[in-house]
């Protein structure tokens, strides 16, 4: 008897170990598959732009698209669309065999949900990531930020951001980010957050979508900055500027007099003394649309070009190495190399905005658009005047009026029930029939455009803002035509919402919710067909 319950208990003991050990390989294979998100650059997340996602995965999950759930400049739950494009394999380390990559745009600094969808649309994996959590690793600037992007390699052990990006912050936009082994977008509107791009010595070797990309980001207005340097080199101007290189390199050399540099800067410190080291120079031959802007001894100092709508400034020194680094005329060097991109260096230019803001807590242009094109001609609003007025009217009536009517008239107080009543209603036909007269009972549309043209590369870039006016609360399906009669077929359409910058009622930094909508808005930003 005791040998067969020592037995028994044996057995119960291994299968217990065996359920612990099925429970503990069921916990691991529900491992989510979603690890982590990255938006934009560096963690930097300008609201109102379209900005680069990637979804860092644990494993690798059988889908065929993607949705990304937040909210837009209103708080209006929105939906992005992807078809899941998966960008590569280890890039992120063993644990992580793959990451899918898109483009969003964010309107409220708030949590995001990614889906991922099968080929019948259901759903394979689903992740929420709350507003604390990404916080942790991001944050959200105003739509107005101008962003500087570096786009470095895997940064050594004896670089960092602060020895590559000194000071460009402080003359090119509010805030910088550094790029290092961040998969940059391949499609040019993901630099749409992007004010400012600089290109050094230490920047990585971009792929060839990529570097199209960039490409058409300056070739639709996109501004670039080019340092040269010692490490400047035939296959850095080809394989890194490709199209947009300042002109045949020819080499690099060491100057001692740097006398016509400080004389272009106004600067009386000398930038190379008799104990220090010679300033390293790359010598180009500009191309024939180059701009030379000064000398460094005979050699082109910065050089200035257009590329479609976009401009570039090549300065053949380098800001980030002796002796430039120590230099008391650096800044100012600086500031004359970016003066002629069009970036706006003073430094109060944050208050040299005009005074005419008729709206409370908007700083951009944006809130006079939106002001304006809600104002629609066969559609009138209803004054707080003219509702105090009635307001007023019907206290009256139904109060010292119906009492003197009563007494003064009919003698019988007792029909001011009836009376009462007839008020009340002649008050709601009123308010009915100035509802109905004052409002279009049509759909209205009030559109701006704005259409450039380049000639010289037969470049055509357009923006478009639409206000839609509807009698009745009702959805619609909106789409970009696929052409114009102006240019005929269009290449490509982004449609999305209109944010307002600000901290107003109703812009992308307001913490009022209006809670109007809960339903997301669902967009797929693909290009035109």
């Amino acid at each position: 008897m005791f040998h067969s319950f020592h037995r028994l208990r044996s057995c119960l003991f291994v299968l217990m170990l065996a359920c612990g050990g099925l429970a503990t390989g069921q916990i691991q294979a529900q491992e989510p598959a979603i690890d982590s998100v990255l938006i934009g650059f560096d963690g930097k997340v300008v609201l109102g732009r379209w900005v680069p996602f990637t979804v860092v995965m644990n494993r690798q999950v059988a889908a065929t698209s993607l949705q990304v759930e937040t909210l837009d400049g209103d708080a209006v739950p929105i939906r992005f669309d992807h078809d899941v494009q998966i960008t590569g394999r280890g890039e992120f380390g063993d644990r992580n065999p793959d990451h899918f990559a898109g483009l969003i745009r964010l309107g409220r600094a708030s949590g995001i949900t990614i889906r991922l969808l099968d080929t019948t649309g259901g759903e394979v994996e689903t992740r929420r990531f709350s507003l604390d959590e990404l916080r942790e690793s991001h944050s959200f600037l105003p739509g107005t930020t101008k962003l500087t992007l570096f786009p470095l390699g895997t940064p050594s052990s004896s670089t960092t951001k602060d020895d590559v990006t000194p000071e460009f912050d402080r003359h090119l936009s509010d805030e910088t980010a550094t790029v290092g082994r961040q998969s940059l977008p391949t499609h040019w509107i993901g630099y749409d957050s992007v004010r400012t791009m600089v290109i050094t010595h230490q920047s990585r070797e971009p792929t060839q979508a990529e570097r199209e990309a960039i490409g058409q980001w300056v070739k639709l207005g996109g501004r670039l900055l080019i340092t040269g340097g010692n490490s400047f080199d035939d296959d850095f101007n080809q394989n890194v500027l490709d199209d947009l290189s300042p002109g045949e390199f020819q080499q690099n050399v060491s100057v001692a007099d740097t006398g016509s540099i400080e004389l272009f800067a106004t600067i009386n410190e000398q930038l190379v003394r008799a104990d220090g080291p010679a300033l390293p120079v790359t010598v180009i031959r500009p191309g024939p649309d180059r701009r030379v802007q000064g000398r460094a001894d005979e050699h082109p100092l910065i050089v200035h070009w257009s590329h479609g709508f976009g401009k570039v400034t090549f300065v053949s020194v380098d800001f980030s190495s002796e002796p430039m680094l120590s230099w008391e005329g650096r800044r100012r060097l600086l500031t004359l190399a970016v003066e002629d991109t069009g970036v706006v260096l003073s430094a109060d230019s944050s208050t040299a905005q005009s005074g005419r803001v008729s709206h409370l807590g908007f700083t951009d242009i944006v809130g006079q658009l939106r002001a304006g094109m809600d104002q629609f001609k066969r559609v009138s609003f209803v004054t707080f005047t003219l509702v105090a007025l009635l307001v007023g009217l019907f206290i009256l009536a139904i109060g010292p009026g119906d009492f003197f009517f009563l007494r003064k008239v009919t003698g019988r107080m007792e029909l001011t029930w009836i009376t009462f009543t007839l008020i009340c209603l002649a008050f709601c036909g009123l308010a009915w029939l100035l509802a109905t007269q004052m409002k279009s009972s049509s759909i209205e549309v009030n559109q701006v455009e704005i259409v450039d043209v380049d000639t010289t590369t037969n470049t055509v870039r357009g923006n478009l803002w639409a206000h839609i006016y509807s009698p009745d609360t009702s959805t619609f399906d909106v789409r970009l035509p696929g052409d114009n009669r102006l240019f005929g077929k269009l290449n490509e359409g982004w449609l999305s919402w209109q944010g307002l910058p600000g901290q107003g009622l109703g812009s992308m930094q307001s913490r009022a919710d209006l809670g109007l909508y809960r339903d997301p808005v669902s967009y797929t930003h693909l290009t035109l067909p």
